[in-house]
């Protein structure tokens, strides 16, 4: 059975600093829109628990890869997965939203 979500976001980044400001920026205005992540972290692996429930899966690159060979790792868990997103996207690791951004 597939897990409906409004978005997806793929994203991947080696600077904890950044990746915390965007999932807190997701995790506070994303309102009523159902929000999942599937983080491509690189270099140092990621063990903050304070995300565990917005964090769908957690992919571990030891050395730096592409942006596009990253991407397409989020891609293929994805694929394979039981989840269906109405919209996929990929921000950067140092994007932030605000609640204007998940207002339907």
């Amino acid at each position: 059975m597939k897990e409906d979500f409004d978005i997806i976001a793929i994203t991947t980044g080696n600077s904890d600093k950044l990746l915390n400001c965007l999932l807190t920026s997701i995790d506070r205005h994303k309102g009523t829109c159902k929000v999942g992540v599937i983080l491509i972290k690189q270099g140092d692996t990621w063990d903050n628990k304070q995300y565990e429930d917005l964090i769908l899966k957690n992919l571990h690159s030891a050395k730096r890869i592409s942006l596009s060979s990253a991407r397409n790792l989020g891609l293929e868990y994805l694929f394979k997965s039981n989840l269906e997103p109405k919209h996929v996207i990929f921000p950067d690791d140092d994007s932030t939203f605000d609640a204007s951004f998940f207002s339907v």
